[in-house]
């Protein structure tokens, strides 16, 4: 019920075909719902509860997006896989290549001592080079507004340009241009 509304605006946008796998009342919607296979669905797609939607670009499936929250900005990742943006599992095997790459911006460590970033599908996860500072203690601007930092990021979902390095320990997406961050 809470996703509803992102849902059936994004129907309006997008063709959006539902699936239902029983255990509850189904919902009317303003679009197509039939009878789905739930080992299909969970197997192919890695639906694993409700609500999810599986993100499907011209006939290939691209990625999920699950839980209320994410759903809610479900719009910016769609739109930019539907411009052919890579999700971070894609991305990861670009090395060399200038790319546009779509995901949650996420952080694991201290914050000022050795905080990691990383771009994720919830599939896989990238780390970023920090492209925003990580603290600005005074303002340089003369309205006070302090410059956006990494820690405004987290939990948004982008869309950025770069490419991705391999390293020693993986891989790391360099920004080179922040396209969206909802």
């Amino acid at each position: 019920m809470e996703v509803r509304p992102a849902v059936i605006a994004l129907s309006k946008k997008y063709g959006i075909e539902g699936w239902y796998f029983g255990g509850g009342q189904a919902q009317t919607f303003p679009f197509p719902v039939k009878a789905g296979d739930k080992r299909v669905a969970e197997e192919v797609y890695g639906v694993g509860g409700v609500p999810t939607i599986a993100v499907i670009v011209e006939g290939k499936y691209k990625q999920k997006i699950a839980g209320a929250s994410d759903i809610g900005d479900a719009e910016v990742i769609i739109a930019s896989l539907v411009q052919g943006a890579l999700t971070v599992t894609e991305a990861a095997e670009q090395a060399g290549h200038e790319i546009t790459v779509t995901g949650w911006i996420t952080a694991r460590g201290e914050y000022f001592k050795n905080a990691q970033f990383s771009v994720t599908d919830r599939k896989t996860e990238l780390r970023l080079q920090p492209w925003l500072p990580l603290e600005a203690v005074k303002s340089p601007f003369r309205n006070n507004k302090r410059p956006r930092l990494m820690s405004d990021v987290v939990r948004k979902p982008v869309v950025l340009r770069g490419s991705v390095k391999k390293t020693d320990t993986g891989a790391i997406f360099i920004v080179k241009k922040e396209l969206s961050i909802e």
